[in-house]
């Protein structure tokens, strides 16, 4: 019956969102902060104030009150506690449900990615690395999410490179990095911290080797024939330009092509919209902690 009046009510609010605001109220764990729709600010008001009368006169939300939502709230407690494990139950659905949900901040990066698809500069993105005790960092190309294959690198963010390139050394030498993503339309920031898998021509891992392969596929006939290129950073020689027209690109993977995946660790989402929001999420559980901006 709750989940029925709460999907009618609230924009689509479902049972487990419902359950987080309880166990916010009782303070046991952070309620996350992915509130888009009217029902679902003003359940988030209702977690942070205890049911304001003001928050439903202010939204006027058809049919909602402060009895309604008190009766739906002790209702769905008292069920719980009947069976004597409202806590463990709550932080046991926590955790099942942190585990096989997408994380919030990969919702809200794929719908900046969908609003900005127009724009191909959309998918630029500021990629640092270290070298020694200096930041490097150089503009890169998303070429989307890693979906299949090892799951230690879920979420992978995947990026190609050329395996000769000076960013391969410092990665070998130290995998943490860090990547800065602006969206202009809809002027929201995702920095996201963790560390670089590199899969070369080498790998011997066949799931792995098979990701790159898959990707070689995917990429555009341009951009298979700059591996076969002069190593990068190398003295530019009158024969670049020969070269270059030259190059041909093959059906089989060129050994100089590489898919590094960045795994993320850590994720830094801000909103610089009027009012600015910010939050953090950190793995594995990557439930979002609101913090100012």
């Amino acid at each position: 019956t709750v989940e029925r009046m709460v999907a009618s009510r609230l924009n689509g609010i479902n049972f487990m969102v419902l359950s987080s605001m309880l166990v916010r109220i009782t303070g046991s764990m952070p309620l996350t902060y992915g509130f888009k729709s009217k029902g679902q600010r003003i359940f988030r008001s209702v977690a942070r104030s205890r049911f304001p009368v003001r928050s439903y006169r202010r939204y006027g939300i058809p049919g909602m009150n402060m009895g309604m939502v008190s009766r739906m709230s002790l209702a769905f407690m008292s069920s719980l506690m009947a069976t004597g494990n409202f806590f463990s139950t709550a932080r046991a659905e926590s955790s099942e449900t942190s585990e096989c949900m997408v994380p919030t901040w990969r919702k809200d990066l794929e719908e900046n990615i969908e609003i900005e698809s127009k724009d191909p500069t959309s998918k630029f993105l500021t990629l640092a690395t270290i070298a020694g005790n200096e930041p490097r960092a150089r503009t890169v190309v998303f070429r989307g999410f890693l979906n299949s294959g090892d799951d230690s690198m879920k979420h992978g963010l995947k990026i190609i490179t050329d395996i000769r390139s000076d960013k391969i050394t410092e990665i070998q030498e130290n995998s943490k990095a860090e990547i800065v993503w602006y969206f202009r339309e809809t002027r929201q920031q995702f920095r996201i911290r963790g560390h670089l898998e590199i899969i070369s021509a080498s790998e011997k891992d066949p799931k792995r080797a098979e990701l790159r392969e898959d990707q070689w596929k995917s990429t555009s006939d341009s951009m298979k024939k700059s591996y076969d290129w002069p190593k990068p950073g190398s003295t530019l020689s009158p024969e670049h330009e020969k070269q270059v027209l030259v190059a041909s690109a093959s059906e089989s993977s060129n050994p100089n092509f590489a898919l590094l995946v960045l795994v993320p660790e850590f994720v830094d989402h801000l909103h610089l919209r009027t009012p600015q929001r910010r939050a953090l999420a950190q793995k594995p559980s990557w439930l979002p902690n609101a913090i100012n901006p």
